[in-house]
C-alpha cells in the first residue's frame, strides 16, 4: 500500500481536468442539484467550482489505489442522495468510497488496529477489576481479623461470623447499590455460596478465585499469649493476599501500557484525518 505521503498534496492539487470525465464531474454536480445537497468544508458552503475540484480530486488516480471511476462515481452519488435536502461535509465522502480507495484502506488498517487494542484493553480491564474485587473482599476479612486482635477476642468465621454479603462492609448505603456490585456478583460465582449469606470460611474455601481454595481451617480461632492463633490466621490471610496484591499492580501497569498505546493508535488516525484535510483544502487551491 502506498504511503499517504506518496500520494502527495501537490499532487492532488495540480490534478487536471483531463484526467478524469468531464461527463462524471458533471453527474456529480447536477446530483447535487437535483438533491438540493450543499457540499461543506469546515463548516462553509462550496462553490459549484469548489465542488467540481472535489470531485476531480476525489476521482483522480491521486487519490485512489486501483479504484475504478465508475464506482466512486456511483458511491458519490449515492452518498449525495441520501443527504438529499442537507448539507454534506467533504469528509463523509471517504466513507462512501468502495474498498479499493487508499484513504479508505488506510482507515479499515486503523480500525483494525483499534479493534484489537480495545479487545486487549478490555479483557485486561475485566481481569484487573477481578482481581481488584477478590483483593478488597480480602481487605474486609483482614479488617475483621486486626479488629479482633487489637481486643484479644476469639475470632468466628463460620456461619454464626462475619457476613460477607453484608453491603455495608464494602461502603455500600444500600440493599439496591449491593444488588448490582461487583462485591456480590463475585461472591455469588464461587461454589462455596448456597445462600444469601456468606461466612468467611465458605470464601477462603470456595472457588474459582485467584488465591484458590483453602483447607485444614477452624469455625473459630481463639486469640492466646503465646503461638496466637488468631496471628497465625492473619499472617495466612496475609501471605494468601500479597500475591494477589502484586497481581493486581501489574496489570495496572499492563493495562496503563494498552491504553497508552490505543490513545497513541488515535492520535495517529487523528493526524490521518488532518491530512486528508489538507489535501481536500489543497484541491481547492
Amino acid at each position: 500500500m502506498a504511503r499517504i505521503e506518496e500520494v502527495g498534496v501537490n499532487r492532488l492539487g495540480s490534478v487536471q481536468e483531463s484526467e478524469v470525465s468531464p461527463d462524471a464531474v458533471a453527474r456529480l454536480l447536477k446530483s447535487l442539484h437535483e438533491n438540493k445537497v450543499e457540499l461543506v468544508l469546515d463548516g462553509h458552503r462550496l462553490t459549484a467550482k469548489q465542488a467540481e475540484k472535489i470531485f476531480v480530486a476525489l476521482l483522480s488516480d491521486g487519490g485512489s489505489e486501483g479504484g475504478s471511476p465508475d464506482e466512486n462515481v456511483q458511491a458519490i452519488r449515492k452518498a449525495i442522495q441520501g443527504q438529499a435536502g442537507k448539507a454534506l461535509e467533504v469528509g463523509e465522502l471517504f466513507m462512501h468510497l468502495p474498498s479499493q480507495r487508499l484513504d479508505v484502506m488506510i482507515i479499515a488498517g486503523f480500525t483494525e488496529i483499534l479493534q484489537g487494542q480495545a479487545a486487549k484493553k478490555n479483557s485486561q480491564s475485566d481481569e484487573l477489576k477481578s482481581l481488584s474485587v477478590e483483593l478488597k473482599i480480602y481487605s474486609v476479612i483482614q479488617s475483621q481479623v486486626s479488629a479482633a486482635l487489637a481486643k484479644k477476642e476469639a475470632f468466628d468465621i463460620s456461619a454464626s461470623g462475619v457476613n460477607l454479603m453484608d453491603y455495608k462492609l464494602y461502603g455500600y448505603t444500600s440493599a439496591e447499590q449491593w444488588a448490582g456490585s461487583k462485591e456480590r456478583v463475585f461472591l455469588e460465582k464461587l461454589d462455596t455460596h448456597s445462600r444469601e449469606g456468606m461466612s468467611i470460611r465458605e470464601f477462603l474455601e470456595g472457588g474459582p478465585k485467584e488465591t484458590g481454595k483453602l483447607s485444614n481451617l477452624q469455625n473459630s480461632y481463639a486469640y492466646e499469649k503465646d503461638n496466637n492463633p488468631l496471628q497465625n490466621f492473619s499472617t495466612t490471610l496475609a501471605d494468601r493476599s500479597r500475591p494477589l496484591g502484586d497481581s493486581v499492580n501489574e496489570k495496572s501497569a499492563q493495562l496503563n501500557e494498552t491504553n497508552a498505546r490505543y490513545n497513541a493508535v488515535i492520535d495517529a488516525f487523528s493526524r490521518m484525518v488532518d491530512k486528508f484535510d489538507k489535501l481536500l483544502k489543497t484541491a481547492l487551491g
